[in-house]
């Protein structure tokens, strides 16, 4: 999942008819109740991990791209072993355990994971119909089927990536401004290109949508009940939804690609898609819990990673409640990007072995390092993850930048910028922030922090026609918008 296209920075999820369910929400898991058992914290030796070998699978991140701080846990049999490095913020030492970081779309397995809750209670199934959960409030479109929970939560809803309107009042907090308004005149707006269940399709647009329902079904909104219905009972103190000031203190400072600080984003009505910040030690905990469930949301936690759907990520594999099953890493993992972080969450079951990687700028190579770390842990030997442009870059003059400056549609919802000011270019893709790239010759760019290429179509004369973003083995043509 990457950053331009597959998971819009959050690299790595309607219909009408039935009245809202007789069942109410029972109450929550006390934190009296809470399974508390914490895992046992020992050196990477004990794990049977060089330091220096860590060292190498980070190194693409660290040196390569030099991310300023990056937290690993690794996650082993009840054991867990917690590596950091660089620094929080300019000047502070190295993140630890409990450094904050955002998380960005790993939000959407607990997301899944608060349905989960209410599937086990018998409070909600799979098959409950969007339009019962936000009726007299929102209109889910329906000509073309129901929208179930269970089309939200494995991205097959038929929703777009992103919301039809879609226009955030800073590109660099592009989600801070969408509320609940803008999310209901969206939804009003969408016209399904297919069938509910026809396809895979990662849509932020849709993981926003299903945890508004969900924190309205069960009366507290998405963030509190997101906080009394997982994070209590799974005893994920320091995992939060909104930045209070005590958070910020404690958190790692984001940086875009060009290692530049900027603000950590803010969500509103899509929270549910992309908003938690969380910490290495929480994240490993709930691992740990996703291998071996136990404790008050043994049941949810299981449910959440029954396969439900083939996955189209380019990879095979299969979606569960937003968890992606990979069989040939034999893994389940999600990832997460915003514009300033990078996140990576994955487990084996059969190895009782997981991984957690944050970093606190935004990178599309958090993927495959982490999946390199759990290779690493499983004593498995690394892949190599070399990139860089195919060929030198080369200068473009006045005229030949002119060719090829402009605006590029990619989707109904998402368009590509081209601009250039000086010798600087860059690309930037509708609600992200503006990513460097380098002319490899009059008619192609490569997007360094995505390992991407733009190839243009040049007519004789005159601006270019459309280009074709290629990235990760996959071609999206994008005609110039008029």
């Amino acid at each position: 999942m990457n950053r331009l296209v597959q998971t819009l920075a959050l690299g790595l999820a309607l219909s009408r008819c039935a009245a809202r369910p007789a069942a109410t929400p029972s109450a929550p898991a006390t934190h009296a109740e809470a399974h508390r058992d914490a895992l046992a914290e020992v050196p990477l030796s004990a794990l049977s991990l060089a330091p220096e070998a860590v060292d190498a699978v980070l190194a693409p991140l660290r040196v390569d791209e030099g991310v300023p701080a990056v937290e690993v846990a690794f996650v082993s049999a009840g054991r867990v072993a917690f590596v950091g490095s660089g620094h929080r913020r300019e000047g502070q030492p190295a993140p630890d355990a409990d450094t904050v970081f955002a998380i960005g779309s790993v939000t959407k397995v607990l997301t899944a994971t608060l349905l989960a809750t209410l599937l086990e209670a018998h409070q909600l199934t799979l098959d409950t119909d969007l339009q019962s959960l936000v009726e007299g409030t929102m209109r889910v479109p329906h000509e073309r089927g129901v929208i179930t929970l269970r089309h939200l939560v494995t991205h097959r809803a038929g929703l777009p990536r992103m919301p039809p309107g879609f226009a955030p009042a800073a590109a660099d907090d592009p989600y801070a401004d969408f509320d609940v308004a803008a999310l209901a005149r969206s939804l009003a707006a969408t016209a399904p290109e297919h069938s509910p269940g026809a396809r895979f399709e990662y849509s932020n647009f849709g993981f926003g949508l299903l945890g508004h329902a969900l924190g309205r079904f069960v009366g507290l909104g998405y963030r509190d009940a997101l906080r009394e219905r997982v994070l209590a009972p799974l005893a994920m103190t320091n995992t939060h939804v909104d930045i209070s000031p005590a958070l910020a203190a404690v958190r790692a400072d984001d940086h875009d690609p060009d290692g530049r600080v900027v603000r950590p984003w803010r969500f509103d009505a899509l929270a549910g898609a992309g908003a938690a910040q969380s910490t290495a030690r929480d994240l490993a905990r709930w691992i740990d819990l996703s291998m071996n469930p136990r404790g008050p949301l043994a049941g949810a936690l299981r449910r959440s990673q029954e396969p439900l759907a083939d996955a189209d990520l380019g990879l095979g594999g299969h979606v569960a409640m937003a968890w992606f099953d990979l069989p040939s890493e034999r893994c389940l993992f999600h990832n997460g990007q915003t514009g300033g972080a990078a996140s990576f969450i994955a487990f084996d079951r059969e190895t009782q072995r997981g991984v957690v990687l944050l970093a606190n700028q935004s990178s599309p190579r958090v993927t495959p390092v982490g999946l390199n770390l759990l290779r690493l842990l499983r004593g498995e030997a690394p892949r190599s993850l070399t990139q860089g442009p195919p060929r030198p870059a080369v200068p473009l003059d006045a005229a030949a930048q002119a060719r090829l400056a402009g605006v590029y549609r990619l989707s109904p919802e998402m368009t590509l910028t081209v601009r250039f000011d000086g010798p600087r270019c860059e690309v930037e893709a509708t609600g992200q922030r503006a990513l460097r790239c380098d002319p490899l010759g009059p008619a192609e760019l490569w997007v360094r922090a995505v390992g991407a290429t733009v190839t243009f179509a040049l007519p004789a004369a005159g601006p270019a026609s459309g280009l074709t973003l290629r990235q990760n083995g996959r071609e999206h043509p994008a005609p110039r918008a008029p």
